[in-house]
């Protein structure tokens, strides 16, 4: 039987891991679920043993999966109509600006209408490396936040995008709107990131020990309920700015997982508390992309614009040139990483 074989070195950031999640972590386009199987059946091994699924890794060990090919494929995907804006595209790679509510990929209940089946439908040569039913994919958004993400065309190139994050060499830049509106210009947020006892689908920044989790954040613009900031998260984990922001008292507006979502009803002036009630989702966009070209070296950045309900909460709350102190704010976050 055909069969894929990955190698990863334990890293000191990386101690203490259990094995299945290390492994989930490092394949990134394979389900926990299916590396738990994996390990069961013999397939995981740590410096050249069969280990358990909660074995706890240490730096230096080598780690090696092997991914046979499944004795039954999937159903095909099936397409669907592909309506995203296409932000940069060359024979290598493609930026999109996904629209909220769009899942990335299939997994279970979405088979359909994911990024992925709109990039299938497109006709484009997209890498196979991870699979079709993560074609191309480099990294993730979550379904409800809106923003760029980059997809490969090429094997190559995909491995180094992948290789780009896992290193941390890509800047990401976030908008967010978020209650309170006393936040600071600079400030960072740095701890330890785990499941959530009473909830294991929800994270917690309070956690005593888990992987490290680190955001950078700077305050834009202040209204009288809310302030508009960007978020540059050094790590990436799963919603991290979300919850960065709300357990340090500014949860992202609309978000009803991590905070309450929107100002009380009684709150004032109205007019703000009307036009925050208008985001139907969580406030969040991942705004831009920066990163040397997996294929030519060269610095790309990328931004996506804002889609329609953030663009009208914006100019409602903060005025029409609100886009102006965004951008300076930016310019000056990615001089910092030159």
């Amino acid at each position: 039987m055909k069969k894929e074989v990955h190698r990863f070195v334990v890293s000191k950031g990386e101690e203490g891991l259990r094995l299945d999640v290390f492994v989930a972590q490092m394949l990134k386009t394979v389900s926990r679920s299916k590396v738990q199987k994996l390990i069961e059946k013999g397939y995981v091994s740590v410096n050249g043993r069969r280990m358990a699924r909660g074995f706890r890794i240490k730096e230096g060990m080598e780690v090696v999966c092997e991914i046979p090919e499944d004795e039954e494929r999937p159903s095909p995907l099936e397409p669907m109509r592909f309506s995203c804006e296409v932000i940069y595209e060359d024979e290598y790679i493609m930026a999109i600006n996904k629209p909220a509510g769009l899942v990335v990929h299939p997994g279970a209940g979405h088979m359909s209408g994911t990024l992925v089946n709109m990039l299938l439908a497109s006709g484009r040569k997209l890498s196979a490396l991870y699979g079709e039913e993560r074609a191309g994919l480099v990294h993730r958004l979550d379904k409800e936040t809106s923003g760029v993400i980059v997809v490969a065309k090429d094997e190559v190139a995909h491995e180094r995008l992948v290789k780009a994050f896992q290193h941390r060499e890509v800047t990401k830049v976030y908008m967010a709107i978020v209650l309170g509106a006393q936040v600071k210009d600079e400030w960072v947020v740095e701890s330890f990131y785990d499941r959530r006892k009473s909830d294991r689908k929800q994270w917690t920044s309070r956690a005593k020990q888990g992987r490290e989790a680190r955001t950078h954040f700077y305050g834009v613009l202040r209204a009288n309920l809310c302030a508009l900031v960007l978020a540059k998260p050094i790590t990436g984990r799963t919603h991290q700015i979300r919850v960065h922001l709300a357990e340090n008292g500014h949860p992202v507006v609309g978000d009803r997982v991590y905070g309450r979502g929107y100002p009380p009803a009684s709150s004032k002036p109205k007019e703000e508390v009307q036009a925050l009630l208008r985001m139907k989702r969580q406030a969040l966009h991942a705004y831009c992309l920066r990163f040397l070209h997996p294929i030519t070296r060269e610095t790309v950045t990328l931004k996506a614009s804002l889609p329609d309900d953030m663009l009208d909460v914006c100019k409602t709350i903060f005025g029409e040139g609100f886009l102006n102190r965004v951008e300076l704010k930016l310019q000056k976050i990615l001089e910092m990483q030159k």
